[in-house]
């Protein structure tokens, strides 16, 4: 496994391929406006540079046994790369701007809806 993993990377190196997508997948969207992403799915905000890649849409369960539908993401802007684990109402600082989760649905089209505002 691991050698399968390393040859692919570094196959990707000695091609000059990046494992950066510089375009979004899904599309443009406009900061403000809420989006709807999938698993796998990606979005850019133009205005701030930003790229959101939805890694995975599920579930954890809290101490008192609750479901809590979850979503994992990759932020990647010149503000900040990094993971983002969250649930519905769970807000990040992106630079001046915050992402905020509307919505995760884990079941059915495994879908989660977000926003990105200005101050």
């Amino acid at each position: 496994m691991w050698v399968v993993l390393f040859g692919m990377l570094l196959l990707a190196t000695l091609t000059g391929c990046s494992t950066r997508s510089e375009v979004p997948t899904t599309g443009v969207v406009p900061l403000n406006t809420e989006f709807t992403l999938k698993a796998g799915e990606s979005a850019y905000v133009q205005e701030l540079q930003l790229t959101l890649m939805v890694r995975s849409v599920g579930v954890v369960w809290n101490q008192a046994g609750a479901e809590i539908p979850i979503v994992e993401l990759t932020i990647d802007s010149p503000y900040k790369r990094a993971p983002f684990q969250g649930e519905t109402g769970k807000t990040t600082e992106i630079g001046d701007y915050q992402l905020t989760v509307l919505d995760v649905s884990p079941f059915g089209d495994g879908s989660t809806r977000l926003i990105v505002k200005s101050p």
